[in-house]
């Protein structure tokens, strides 16, 4: 009885990580292979992160990273994502940054303030023993889908109404 029970389950879930970006596929081999023998979390958070899809994994400005940095003084900042630069900030203090991805103009502040920047292959290089790591998010509500979520109507709410007409008499926000 149980085996036809076991027969109408159908695992949905993808088991392998698929990409055609082979510098993020060689990055999860290598990052996968490292969890496996080791027990630091650090590193399985990493891979979990770099698993993730393009839509969960939310870039990060140096406006965050400067904030995080005033947290942890003298941690290397690890970013599982894009940096990218904040125009509102002139002056940074001076950190590692090891990412997946950075944007010209934020390597540029950051080397001009006498910050480092690497890439996730060099995170063994910079710290070893990844004692000295602090892992940094960006924020998963900026992206303007997530401003349709929740009740438009209520007063205070700040989210938009979703309205497939555009038109000129047509449902749009109302800012109270």
């Amino acid at each position: 009885m149980a085996q036809l029970e076991r027969k109408k389950i159908v695992n949905k879930g993808r088991v392998k990580f698929v990409s055609r970006n082979i510098y993020r596929q060689s990055l999860i081999n290598l990052f996968t292979r490292i969890a496996k023998h080791s027990s630091n979390l650090d590193v399985q958070r990493i891979v979990a992160r770099l698993r993730m899809s393009n839509n969960s994994r939310h870039p990060v400005d140096l406006k965050r990273l400067a904030s995080e940095h005033e947290k942890s003084e003298g941690k290397i900042l690890v970013v599982v994502s894009k940096v990218l630069d904040d125009e509102t900030l002139f002056s940074i203090p001076k950190m590692k940054v090891v990412c997946l991805d950075i944007s010209k103009t934020a390597k540029a502040k950051i080397e001009k303030f006498g910050g480092e920047v690497y890439t996730l292959d060099c995170l063994f290089e910079v710290s070893s023993e990844l004692k000295d790591i602090c892992l940094v998010k960006g924020d998963m509500t900026a992206r303007k889908c997530y401003k349709y979520f929740g009740a438009c109507g209520i007063k205070g709410s700040k989210t938009y109404p979703k309205s497939g007409n555009k038109g000129k008499n047509r449902e749009k926000r109302i800012f109270k």
